[in-house]
């Protein structure tokens, strides 16, 4: 039951600048693997890291919207 309850805890905010450092590291050290298109949404990926996303998340979060 435990692990349920973790699975349900909220995720911790970000504050913008924070975020912004943590997109940027991700881009940095994902730049190879990553689509030049995915510049064009720095402002969506930042918002969902703000929310609680891990960069990793938000940038496949982005990136799997662009594919549809």
């Amino acid at each position: 039951m435990k692990q349920s309850e973790s699975a349900a805890k909220p995720r911790k905010k970000v504050k913008q600048q924070k975020a912004v450092e943590l997109m940027a590291e991700h881009y940095t050290q994902h730049i190879d693997t990553l689509p030049d298109s995915v510049r064009q949404h720095r402002g969506a990926i930042v918002k969902l890291i703000m929310e609680g996303q891990t960069p990793a998340e938000a940038f496949a979060q982005v990136m799997a919207g662009e594919l549809d």
